[in-house]
C-alpha cells in the first residue's frame, strides 16, 4: 500500500524534513501527491509521479538526488527507461536544480515550423496561404 506524505506522521531523517519544507514552499505543492517510499532516521525517499514518468528523490545526510524513470516499457521492451538527474551535495541549489531538471524532462519539444497570423504582419484570412 502507498503511504502518502500526508499519511505520514513525521518524517524522521533532518535532511528530509528540510526537502519536504523546500517542497512546501514550491506552487501548487500537496502532499497527497508525494509518496513517501522510504522514511528512516538516515533516509528520506519520495516519489513523484506525472502521466509519462517516476521521479524519485533521495535525501540523506549531505547528500539529495534525483532519477527519473518512464512509467510503461516501450513496445517490444519488458523494461522501463530512466536516467540519473541532478544530485550532490545536500543544500537548495541542488534541490532548484532537480525541480529544472523535472520540468524540462516533462517539456514537449515545439515543432519549429508553427507560424502564428501575428507573426505574419498584414497577413488576412484570404491570403494567409500565399503571404508566408
Amino acid at each position: 500500500m502507498a503511504l502518502r506524505l500526508s499519511d505520514v506522521e513525521e518524517v524522521m531523517c533532518p535532511n528530509g524534513k528540510t526537502l519536504v519544507e523546500w517542497l512546501k514552499r514550491c506552487s501548487y505543492f500537496a502532499s497527497k501527491r508525494i509518496h513517501v517510499v522510504e522514511n528512516t532516521n538516515d533516509t528520506l525517499r519520495i516519489r513523484l509521479y506525472t502521466a509519462r514518468h517516476c521521479y524519485g528523490i533521495k535525501a540523506t545526510d549531505g547528500y539529495l538526488g534525483c532519477i527519473a524513470s518512464t512509467r510503461t516499457p516501450r513496445p517490444g521492451e519488458d523494461w522501463t527507461r530512466g536516467n540519473d538527474l541532478p544530485d550532490g551535495k545536500f543544500c537548495e541549489r541542488t534541490f532548484q536544480d532537480i525541480l529544472g531538471a523535472i520540468v524540462f524532462y516533462e517539456a514537449l519539444e515545439v515543432a519549429k515550423d508553427v507560424v502564428y497570423i501575428a507573426d505574419v504582419g498584414e497577413a488576412s484570412v484570404e491570403n494567409f496561404g500565399t503571404s508566408i
